[in-house]
């Protein structure tokens, strides 16, 4: 490989290494684990558990996972561009993660949001469904 490759191969290394980190100063990865609950939150109720994706964002490629206490009990939707995703699970509790994907996060896409939720919630996290979402 010439001079030229070489310039040009760590030029994508570097720009690869920086996309995480503009994302991070757009706030996308602060959306990572729950920071801000105005692009992806959780609510759930007796049967389901529903994310929801703010668009504006630019995540329109979703999907959302509950994986309860045994590493069988995985509940999960397909990948869709709706705004509310719902996946229906039997009572008890998960560890919800919505994951979101673009052309250069790969098949699998990224955590935006992961977090323990209860089907049906406890009355703590009822009160704060209510306060991210304005519902119950």
């Amino acid at each position: 490989m010439t001079d030229d490759g070489r310039r040009i191969g760590y030029a994508a290394t570097a720009v690869a290494a920086a996309i995480p980190l503009l994302l991070a100063g757009a706030g996308a990865a602060g959306a990572m684990g729950g920071n801000d609950p105005a692009w992806a939150h959780f609510v759930s109720d007796s049967n389901s558990i529903t994310a929801h994706v703010d668009q504006s964002q630019g995540m329109t490629d979703c999907r959302v996972a509950a994986q309860g206490a045994a590493s069988s009990d995985i509940h999960e939707t397909d990948w869709t561009s709706d705004e509310w995703i719902t996946v229906w699970v039997p009572p008890g509790r998960y560890t919800a993660t919505l994951l979101c994907r673009s052309d250069m996060s790969g098949p699998d896409g990224w955590i935006v949001r992961q977090e323990p939720v209860n089907a049906p919630p406890t009355y703590p996290e009822g009160v704060i469904d209510f306060i991210e979402t304005n519902t119950n």
